[in-house]
Parts: structure tokens; sequence; C-alpha cells
């Protein structure tokens, strides 16, 4: 299991326009049940944005990746996005391990660390 973070600046069209090419060449290099997130950064610069929320939606929804807005600066969505992404990692591998035990033995679960706690205080979101 596996989740990237696709990051683009919504103050920075090309950032934005140039994650199509990133986009094509993971697709060759990631395994396909690898979770992905757009995460539009600076969201506290409303005002300066150059890339839409509507034109991230509709890339999001093509390419069925979760959207994110966030604010390194506000520490705004930042723990949101990391629990979403961890939750559904988690899932799949929850998922995997019922497909791999034989009915008599039960799966090993993952230990839960408490990691948008340590991103938050590496990342200063908050």
């Amino acid at each position: 299991m596996c989740g990237i973070f696709l990051l683009y600046d919504i103050t920075d069209g090309k950032s934005f326009t140039e994650l199509s090419n990133i986009i094509g060449d993971l697709s060759h290099l990631i395994s396909p049940d690898c979770e992905i997130f757009l995460i539009g950064c600076k969201a506290d610069r409303r005002e300066d944005r150059k890339v839409s929320y509507k034109d991230a939606e509709d890339m999001s929804l093509k390419i069925g990746f979760s959207l994110f807005e966030t604010s390194a600066k506000s520490g705004s969505n930042c723990e949101l996005a990391l629990n979403e992404m961890l939750e559904k990692i988690y899932e799949k591998h929850e998922e995997a391990a019922s497909y791999v035990c034989d009915a008599t033995e039960e799966a090993e679960p993952i230990p839960r660390f408490n990691l948008p706690h340590i991103f938050c205080q590496m990342w200063n979101c908050g």
C-alpha cells in the first residue's frame, strides 16, 4: 500500500498544468492500488489564486483522486488530508489481509500511530 501527495500551488497556474505530465509518468511507476491526493498549496493566499477550485475539482474527479486545498502557514486542512490518506491506506491493508490469510488464521493488525500529530509537528501545520 502506498500514498502520494501531488502538490500544486494555487497561485501558480503552471504548477497545476504540469500535473498532467506528472500523473502520466506516475501511472507507469506506481502500483494501481496506490492512493493519490491532489493538494492545492497556499490556500491562505486566495486573493492571489490562479487555479480555480473548480478546475482542480474537475481534474480530481476525472482521474479519481481526492482533492484538498491546504495552507502550511495556517495549518488549514493539513491534518485532515493526512488523516484521510492514512485511513485509505489502512482500509486497503485490511482488505488485502482478508484475501491472503487462511480461514483459520487471523490477520495481524498493523499498528496505528499518531502520524498526523508527528507530521504537523514537522511541517508546523498547527
